[in-house]
C-alpha cells in the first residue's frame, strides 16, 4: 500500500477520522484536568570540605574550584529564607 492509497482511504473514511481525532483530543483534555498536579521540589545540598574523603582517602580542600564551589553553597545557604 503507497502512501497515496492510504490518504485516500483516509479522505474515504473523513468522517470517522474526524470523530477518532476529536474523541482522542477530548479524552486528553480530560486526563489533563483530571489528574492531579505535579511539582518538582529543590534543595541545597552542603558538602563538608573539611572532612576527608573515606573512600579515596584524600581532601578535595586542595582544588581551588571546589572551595568556590563550597563558597557558593555556603553563601546560598546564608541567603536562604530557612
Amino acid at each position: 500500500m503507497n502512501p497515496l492509497q492510504v490518504i485516500r482511504v483516509v479522505w474515504a473514511r473523513r468522517n470517522l477520522a474526524i470523530k477518532v481525532i476529536a474523541a482522542v483530543m477530548l479524552l486528553a483534555l480530560a486526563m489533563s484536568l483530571l489528574l492531579p498536579k505535579r511539582y518538582t521540589a529543590t534543595a541545597d545540598v552542603i558538602i563538608d570540605l573539611a572532612s576527608p574523603d573515606p573512600v579515596a582517602g584524600t581532601s578535595v580542600n586542595n582544588s581551588p574550584i571546589a572551595l568556590l564551589g563550597y563558597v557558593a553553597t555556603q553563601v546560598d545557604v546564608i541567603r536562604s529564607e530557612r
